[in-house]
């Protein structure tokens, strides 16, 4: 994981490449440079930052060149299938020098232009300046995993590429422009930034994950293409279930150990969830070399958001070093405009400091890459949410046996789970289920729509409107929450040189699951059930049989009401945020008030979202 930046310009500038060093953190490990000049007679700069996470020779440095065609190469990122493209393409008659993943890269655009990203398993943004054509190609993978930021000069004579928006803002000739109705809809309705691939900024751009562009050396987009989308399909029922489980399980022990191929030491985050515990079950039951540590989070003294049991049973079972940490929110004030300035966007929530300080502590054990458990819930429908969706696919299918079935258990196990805690509602979703009243008002607009050709429940032209649960997937796979957690993690691990790898997010295996029969995904009132089966012999009972789902979840209601609330009360009511045309007062006191009398997490919410919004615009300067 490194971080790259282009200039493309039509003169030479003595601080083309000072406007990078804001993000030198992504790089600790070297600083390379390169100069373009274009038959056009314009300039274009490029700088890389390096993290050395495979070959930690300086062969590997970049900017890359190809000495035979003239092409550069600017890489942040990992292949895991490097290996048999190099295979493939040396008996095309490459020949490399290096044993890095980025030479795989340049090569592979030398053979086969941009649908070389359709042959790239793994996480990348890159940028090509290819000299026979003039032009720049930029690709970022699938998801988003990696970032890449673009934007213009006010006079449009520069273009910028980068890893992190820092480096576009602090170009001397770039005027920031906030997009306040963006930051709007974060402030009112909970809208992440970064859940469509926006940005605080009307003038500062993301490139769309699983998309490239080809850009003039005038820094005009001459093509935008998307080169993959998730489309679940749902029709793998030519095999029994057990072998689809053995398929599944393969193909995740795969990805796990392919995400520790590299020369430094490897880590992983333990939350004592189904999906943490699984990449760590894999990692136990193999122990590659490489392999070091665990690292959770417990809070003890909050026993309703507590993993503690959970991690408890985890670290019995799995013999090694497992470290442990509790954030404080003292600390997290310590850190609070720290975290602002890697994140460069208002925070979703409380909960982004827990990954901060699980990278902190791996920084300090020797750990270099961190593998983690996002996009599972995306990939196999886990969030508790989802089951109204899946309800809402079986009315329409007319699967009524199962309907009721799997509604009931799933009721029956919420219930269970929430009465073990006094303060459930801090952990326990009761309304991610239709109630029966709800079921069956849509039961009987189901029955009536052949009769009064009524339109579908789910309106949506571009989807079969009738997969609710099976569209859900598709649009979590490329939008909303992954893409918050894909942006928390890598400025959270960048903010440290840690690079975290997602073995969920695996090519191999999110195509394998997206042609997965809907019952392999949720069976018996049970989420992510082809997962539980999976990792039934390598993890514990309790943990692949637990009913409830809590996420990586903060005290944030405790935090606020208690040690954050006089920082709380500063941003909120105390600085420019009030100059906003959308600050509601009276609706942020009520709930600034609602808290300190009873913590929860809707109030906590509230105050966090403007307390986070108000920081932000402190750290970078935004005026209301």
């Amino acid at each position: 994981m490194c971080g790259i930046f282009a200039l493309l310009t039509s003169q030479k500038c003595e601080f083309a490449l000072s406007a990078a060093n804001a993000m030198q953190h992504r790089g600790p490990n070297g600083r390379g440079e390169k100069l373009v000049r274009t038959k056009d007679k314009k300039y274009i700069y490029f700088l890389h930052y390096r993290l050395s996470v495979l070959d930690l020779s300086m062969r590997g440095n970049q900017p890359m060149e190809d000495a035979q065609s003239g092409a550069t190469l600017i890489y942040n990122g990992e292949l895991y299938n490097y290996l048999s493209l190099k295979k493939e393409l040396e008996e095309n008659g490459f020949s490399f020098s290096t044993d890095t993943d980025t030479e795989v890269v340049l090569k592979s655009y030398l053979q086969w232009g941009p649908d070389c990203v359709n042959r790239f398993n793994g996480m990348f943004a890159f940028a090509i300046w290819d000299a026979e054509k003039q032009t720049i190609f930029v690709a970022r993978d699938r998801f988003g995993e990696k970032p890449l930021f673009y934007g213009y000069s006010s006079s449009k004579e520069h273009m910028l590429i980068a890893s992190e928006m820092k480096s576009i803002l602090d170009h001397p000739q770039f005027v920031a422009d906030p997009d306040f109705e963006i930051l709007e809809n974060y402030l009112k309705y909970g809208k992440s930034v970064t859940s469509y691939h926006e940005t605080p900024f009307k003038n500062i751009h993301q490139l769309t994950p699983a998309s490239w562009m080809i850009i003039s050396s005038g820094g005009e987009i001459i093509k935008k293409s998307r080169y993959w989308r998730p489309l679940y399909n749902g029709n793998s029922k030519v095999k029994n279930a057990n072998d689809l489980v053995s398929e599944f399980s393969y193909l995740l022990e795969k990805s796990v150990l392919d995400r520790t191929r590299c020369d430094v030491q490897v880590g992983a985050c333990l939350s004592g969830g189904l999906d943490s515990t699984s990449i760590t079950g894999y990692l136990f039951k193999n122990r590659p070399q490489n392999f070091s540590s665990t690292i959770s989070v417990r809070f003890d003294n909050d026993i309703t958001i507590s993993e503690s049991g959970y991690l408890d049973e985890a670290t019995k079972r799995f013999s090694g070093l497992h470290y442990m940490i509790t954030p404080t929110p003292e600390d997290f004030l310590t850190d609070i405009e720290s975290i602002h300035w890697h994140h460069e966007m208002p925070l979703p929530s409380a909960s982004m400091f827990l990954e901060w300080s699980v990278m902190k502590k791996a920084k300090a054990v020797g750990n270099t890459v961190m593998l983690d458990g996002q996009g599972a819930d995306e990939l196999l429908g886990g969030y508790p949410y989802y089951f109204r969706h899946y309800q809402k696919e079986l009315v329409a299918s007319k699967k009524f046996g199962s309907l009721f079935y799997n509604t009931y258990l799933f009721r029956k196990y919420l219930k269970k789970e929430a009465k073990k805690y006094m303060d459930s509602g801090r952990r326990v979703p009761m309304n991610s289920s239709l109630s029966e009243q709800e079921l069956l008002m849509l039961i009987i607009k189901e029955m009536m729509k052949k009769f009064l050709n009524k339109s579908p429940i789910f309106n949506d032209a571009h989807a079969n409107q009738n997969l609710f649960f099976s569209n859900l997937i598709q649009e979590g796979l490329s939008n909303t929450v992954l893409q918050e957690q894909l942006h928390s993690a890598d400025r959270n691990g960048m903010a440290f040189g840690i690079e975290t790898r997602f073995p969920f997010l695996d090519y191999d295996l999110v195509d394998f699951c997206l042609n997965l029969p809907l019952d392999l995904l949720i069976k018996n009132g049970m989420q992510k059930y082809i997962l539980r089966k999976a990792a039934e012999k390598i993890i514990p009972a309790k943990i692949y049989n637990r009913k409830d789902k809590i996420g990586f979840l903060a005290p944030q209601d405790r935090w606020l009401a208690g040690p954050m609330r006089e920082w709380c009360f500063e941003k909120i009511f105390n600085s420019s945020l009030k100059n906003l045309s959308f600050y509601n007062s009276h609706m942020i006191k009520a709930s600034f008030d609602n808290l300190r009398n009873k913590p929860n997490f809707t109030d906590a919410g509230i105050v966090w979202r403007h307390a986070s919004l108000s920081q932000w615009m402190q750290t970078f300067k935004v005026q209301a």
